[in-house]
């Protein structure tokens, strides 16, 4: 199985154990700009920025940083969100075992578009982070106390002229779901992950 950098770096610990995770996430939204009331912004269809948006983020903190035990959470809403669904997510977070985490979104940014991830470890600290783009532009910096390497620039994916960048990436895990049904083996993520985030959105909106 093919991993990105990221992956190869905590888990052959390269700067040791990891100690704390942080997200920074924040953009404008289409329908917030546009002033659009759609299932998007409504928390009973399945959106506002915690269900719609930060969906893929819950799973991604518990890939990298392993289960989730505890979290206190603060929702924010907006007026700009003509169904009234929440439009930032706050979260302090501890994992399992024993590592912290600090996470935020803001789906209502004006003029701020720059998503990170950011990963403290015992001896260096790994940034991943793309701006103004939904899904290139990403870059990996490393820190350490003698320097800073920018080690990995992925290259933008080659599209059709005026294409959603996210035509490519959709295909992608089109191909792979259906490859998964016809060998019988399972996705990931899986159904299973799809449950387990949706646990976490119940508990998050419970304590916020």
């Amino acid at each position: 199985k093919r991993k990105n950098c990221s992956n190869r770096l905590l888990e052959d610990k390269t700067f040791g154990k990891l100690k704390h995770i942080q997200l920074n996430w924040d953009f404008l939204s289409y329908d917030i700009k546009n002033k659009i009331a759609s299932w998007k912004t409504n928390i009973a269809e399945g959106g506002g920025a915690l269900s719609f948006y930060f969906s893929h983020s819950l799973y991604y903190l518990e890939y990298y940083a392993g289960e989730i035990t505890d979290i206190k959470s603060l929702l924010a809403y907006s007026k700009e969100s003509i169904n009234g669904g929440d439009v930032g997510v706050d979260l302090l977070l501890k994992f399992k075992n024993d590592i912290k985490g600090y996470a935020h979104l803001r789906c209502d940014s004006s003029g701020l578009n720059r998503h990170q991830l950011i990963f403290h470890l015992e001896k260096g600290t790994i940034f991943l982070e793309n701006e103004n783009s939904i899904l290139k532009n990403f870059i990996i910096k490393i820190y350490t106390d003698t320097k800073i390497d920018q080690l990995y620039t992925p290259k933008d994916k080659p599209r059709l002229r005026n294409e959603d960048e996210r035509v490519f990436f959709v295909k992608r895990l089109a191909a792979r779901f259906v490859n998964s049904c016809i060998q019988g083996r399972s996705m990931i993520p899986s159904f299973k992950d799809g449950v387990r985030v949706q646990e976490l959105i119940k508990k998050i909106r419970l304590n916020s």
